[in-house]
């Protein structure tokens, strides 16, 4: 009966760890879903921010470009869409080539500085 009861004994000891270690297991599993759901949290917040602030940026642009417009620049060149997606219905008729597209307030115009040149010198060769 001895070498039961010491069984028997050592068993529970046994049993005891085995549910302080279970119990631990829970609490740090639970600690971990709360910390993955929290940087969860702030990551889709800072998402949301950036997105806000990417779009006071566009509307801003937009602002800066329409109140700078000058006349014979086109609103189409204002606009998201580019100007060759636009339908005929919806490109202004400046009365210019291309040439009167290339205003130095349009961010896009730098590249097509030299370009410009060109177009210039055809369309006097050619009138």
């Amino acid at each position: 009966m001895d070498e039961y009861e010491k069984t028997e004994d050592e068993l529970q000891k046994q049993y005891d760890i085995y549910l302080e270690k279970f119990r631990n297991l829970a609490y740090l599993e639970q600690q971990l879903e709360d910390h993955h759901r929290m940087e969860q949290e702030r990551f889709e917040e800072a998402e949301n921010t950036l997105r806000l602030m990417q779009n006071k940026l566009k509307e801003e642009e937009k602002r800066l470009l329409k109140s700078r417009s000058w006349p014979g620049v086109p609103e189409a060149a204002l606009n998201d869409k580019p100007a060759w997606s636009l339908s005929s219905s919806e490109r202004p008729s400046t009365g210019k080539s291309l040439v009167g597209w290339l205003h130095p307030a349009l961010p896009w115009t730098r590249a097509l500085r030299p370009f410009s040149v060109i177009l210039l010198y055809s369309s006097e060769l050619l009138l």
